[in-house]
């Protein structure tokens, strides 16, 4: 799976997560600045993901992430290991 098809598929799980319809969400997007993400909406996104990428992402991993591209490089990282 390449970049953008991971990028399309996280920003649409944390659109649909997120019950965001009217933002515009892209790589320097922040989870919790710009998106206005909880703690819930977060480990709610990370469960999803987790799902979808069929993969178990430890919590560490969750904390670093402030950005979609966070998101987006460590699944990039983990799918071509």
């Amino acid at each position: 799976m390449n970049k953008e098809e991971i990028k399309e598929k996280v920003i649409n799980t944390i659109r649909n997560k997120f019950n965001i319809e009217d933002i515009e969400i892209n790589e320097k997007s922040n989870l919790v600045l710009d998106l206005q993400a909880d703690s819930l909406d977060i480990i709610d996104a990370v469960m999803t993901i987790e799902d979808e990428f069929r993969l178990s992402i430890p919590d560490e991993e969750v904390e670093k992430w402030a950005t979609i591209e966070n998101v987006v490089g460590y699944l990039q990282e983990r799918l071509n290991s």
